[in-house]
């Protein structure tokens, strides 16, 4: 048993001193890799070599530029609603015919009717002409015609006025009147142009009659009684007879509602919006026309200004498609806002009215390329003069006098004193240790 006992304490005795040994070694491996030289305490501590950041000198165009968001939009606009042009002012001294917001047109006796679209000839970017028909509301033409002012009126027979005459003036240019009859009287002329006007689309003229009979009645009546008196060869009856049936004819015929026309002041116009489905309701906007080319509108703050100015020019990101453009106008709106227009050379695809895109404004140029460098690479001489370092040979430095430019992006327009110390490719300090 003694025997036993002793060889089981061998064993234990030499796993012990295995593991300590392993422990010893892998203090002794830590140990040693924490442990330092005095030259290696030296090397680490020591100050880093020094190292110098440089930049080559340039030559680019240096431009100051703002991107802005900006939409696509026309300066004049016609809106069309289900009772005439929208936009239009009725005149104080004439009963408006229609109530457009019961969404019901109103006619000259009193009835009505639900206002619908019941025909879309037109979609929008489409292209409109004097005589076109842009829309019809409730089976009833909507005709675009060259004027200065919206209709304020239903135009009848006998009628006179600065409207009659814009009226003949436009029926005149789609060929329907001859230039000698417009005089600004609703005549004779006039009614049979209107009824043209109509018959050419494929509509019938709306006429003072109303539907009733009662005009052609007193006409037939009027004509009727001069027969009589001629028959009679009663002068004095057949003057009356004449002046009578004149009168008639002169208030009977032919009328153009003011709600199915819109006069606008530059043709073509662009269709820019349509608002409204075939069978919906009429009773708002269905409509609105461009009458002036696209352009661009931005707002920005006024802080951002800066050198902005008319004729600045102005890139987008519809790069194919918006081209050659620039500031036209530069106007202070609420709240210290500023409303940038741009136009462009190139007439704006109708098809992006409405759009909103960037536009990158150029605030100031060097227009051509010029010497210049990261705004970084400025500094002050001890007499206060605007300085570059120029780096050369083994890192050697030596200060050159400039005048600085233009500064945007980054860059800065320089231009040395002397033009033989500093060249395009020369590289210049902008930091380091």
């Amino acid at each position: 048993m003694s025997f036993k006992a002793k060889g089981s304490w061998k064993k234990k005795w030499l796993l012990l001193v295995g593991v300590v040994s392993v422990i010893a070694a892998i203090i002794g491996f830590f140990a040693g890799r924490l442990m330092k030289s005095p030259q290696e305490i030296a090397a680490q501590t020591a100050a880093p070599t020094p190292t110098l950041i440089t930049s080559k000198v340039d030559s680019k165009v240096v431009s100051d530029i703002l991107d802005a968001q900006a939409t696509v939009k026309a300066q004049n606009v016609i809106t069309i609603s289900g009772t005439g042009q929208a936009n239009s002012s009725a005149n104080s001294s004439q009963a408006d015919s229609s109530d457009a917001s019961t969404g019901q047109d109103i006619d000259s006796q009193g009835t009505t009717g639900a206002l619908v679209t019941t025909k879309l000839p037109l979609k929008k970017g489409d292209s409109v002409r004097e005589g076109n028909v842009a829309i019809e509301i409730s089976g009833r033409p909507v005709f675009v015609l060259r004027g200065t002012f919206p209709a304020y009126r239903d135009l009848r027979p006998s009628m006179t006025g600065p409207d009659v005459t814009q009226l003949q003036n436009a029926l005149a240019d789609v060929g329907l009147l001859s230039r000698a009859s417009v005089d600004g009287i609703y005549g004779t002329a006039t009614k049979a142009a209107v009824s043209a006007l109509y018959r050419n689309n494929h509509y019938e003229a709306q006429t003072t009659d109303d539907d009733t009979g009662s005009e052609n009645t007193s006409l037939l009546q009027a004509r009727a009684a001069l027969t009589a008196a001629r028959k009679a060869k009663d002068s004095a009856a057949i003057t009356e007879a004449k002046t009578e049936l004149a009168e008639l004819e002169s208030k009977t015929g032919a009328i153009l509602p003011r709600n199915e026309v819109v006069f606008v002041n530059h043709l073509p116009a662009t269709v820019s919006a349509v608002t409204t489905s075939l069978g919906s309701s009429a009773s708002g906007n269905v409509m609105s026309l461009s009458t002036s080319k696209l352009v661009l509108q931005a707002t920005i703050d006024s802080s951002q200004v800066g050198s902005l100015a008319t004729g600045s020019t102005v890139t987008t990101d519809e790069k194919d498609t918006v081209k050659d453009c620039s500031v036209t106008s530069i106007s202070e709106v609420k709240d210290s806002k500023v409303s940038v227009l741009a136009s462009c050379k190139t007439d704006i695809n109708p098809s992006l009215a409405n759009k909103q895109t960037v536009i990158h404004l150029v605030r100031s140029t060097t227009k051509d390329a010029v010497m210049c460098v990261p705004i970084g690479a400025l500094s002050k001489d001890s007499s206060g003069n605007d300085t570059v370092i120029l780096v050369t040979g083994k890192d050697e430095l030596s200060r050159v006098v400039v005048t600085p430019g233009l500064e945007a992006n980054g860059y800065l327009q320089i231009t040395p004193i002397h033009a033989s110390e500093l060249a395009v490719g020369d590289k210049v300090l902008i930091g380091g240790n």
